[in-house]
């Protein structure tokens, strides 16, 4: 099957994406119970199979794809290290939840964050900050800056506002997701 040649070339993690996913995700959820059937933990070992509908509940079948394609090259390694730090605080005794920013500025536990979600995570939580700044000194309008260590970002916002992006774009693609305009 085309499964068993993708697992045998050493796939990292399977994509599914099926026509309307986001109105009836039944199908998808289908597939990925075929393939727990066909291939169980030990022939499929650690190679996660990801629904587009979980990444995207964009109605636009290539960009749910697109974002579940994107999702895939990116969580391994982000997901990795993210349980590696919850770790090394957790040794150094820190004990509450470990919360991650996302780039639509909305938190979660470092298991309930997909990749895509953390892109652009650090201006957005800049421009909530500014924002917030913004309404407590009554200033309708503010220019926030957010310079890190490989970029710097400028937002306008407006009545305490961050304004919200429906299209972001990751290296040039279409991604599928609502974050912060940056």
């Amino acid at each position: 099957s085309k499964t068993r040649h993708l697992l045998e070339q050493g796939v990292r993690m399977i994509v599914v994406s099926l026509r309307r996913a986001s109105f009836n995700p039944e199908n998808e959820k289908r597939v990925r119970q075929i393939l727990d059937l066909e291939y169980p933990p030990h022939y499929l070992g650690y190679v996660p199979v990801l629904l587009s509908h979980q990444v995207s509940r964009r109605p636009e079948d290539a960009l749910r794809t697109t974002a579940g394609m994107l999702n895939a090259y990116l969580h391994g390694e982000l997901g990795r290290s993210l349980y590696r730090a919850e770790e090394i605080i957790r040794q150094q005794g820190f004990r509450r939840t470990l919360f991650i920013v996302h780039g639509n500025a909305g938190i979660a536990r470092v298991s309930q964050t997909r990749a895509l979600d953390t892109v652009n995570s650090g201006p957005a939580a800049a421009m909530h900050g500014a924002a917030g700044m913004a309404r407590r000194l009554s200033l309708p309008r503010v220019i926030a800056l957010d310079i890190g260590g490989t970029s710097t970002e400028i937002s306008l916002i407006r009545n305490g506002i961050v304004p919200l992006a429906t299209q972001q774009r990751i290296a040039g693609l279409a991604a599928g997701i609502t974050a912060c305009r940056i």
